[in-house]
């Protein structure tokens, strides 16, 4: 084993690769609390449509309202998301963060795509379409919030005995 490696697993043992507690304390707990943050937001966006499009009286313009509402959720999501992973050390979700922005950008897309067609559906079927398209992200954003869960339970685990501002708080999106 290369004395490189050995280094590095060691500082991630730590401090997760960052100078001390302390400073991973501060950074890694804001990332982590503006993450949680951002993706609660976005789940309460997400479920608060699916309900809309359960509602037998909302008609296709109204619709249209709030697929742009979500779809200014999401861009706003996607840009918080890259900023806050920009210098993050914990790699795992890093790379899930990275497939998350994919995924927005997909639906995002997919969204945009189905109101162009909204007047070749009926209203039954345009919700249903839309549904669909939501509740496939919500299988993705399900899993990346178990990835955020977990990476709060490593960085609480680190900083475990040394109370250094570490909240330990877990995302609750349920």
């Amino acid at each position: 084993m290369n004395i490189r490696k050995i280094i590095k697993e060691e500082l991630l043992k730590e401090a997760g690769g960052y100078d001390s507690p302390e400073i991973m304390s501060q950074h890694a707990g804001h990332v982590m609390g503006s993450l949680k943050t951002t993706i609660k937001d976005l789940n309460f966006g997400l479920m608060g449509f699916i309900e809309l499009l359960s509602n037998a009286d909302v008609s296709h313009l109204e619709m249209n309202e709030e697929i742009e509402s979500l779809n200014d959720l999401i861009l706003d999501s996607k840009l918080i998301v890259k900023i806050l992973i920009e210098e993050f050390t914990e790699d795992r979700l890093v790379e899930e963060s990275k497939k998350l922005i994919v995924q927005l950008d997909s639906l995002e897309g997919r969204l945009k795509f189905l109101n162009n067609l909204k007047f070749d559906y009926t209203t039954k079927q345009y919700k249903q379409s839309l549904a669909e398209k939501i509740l496939e992200f919500s299988n993705f954003l399900n899993t990346y919030i178990k990835t955020i869960i977990e990476t709060d339970k490593i960085f609480g685990k680190r900083l475990s005995g040394k109370n250094r501002g570490w909240s330990g708080d877990q995302i609750n999106v349920n």
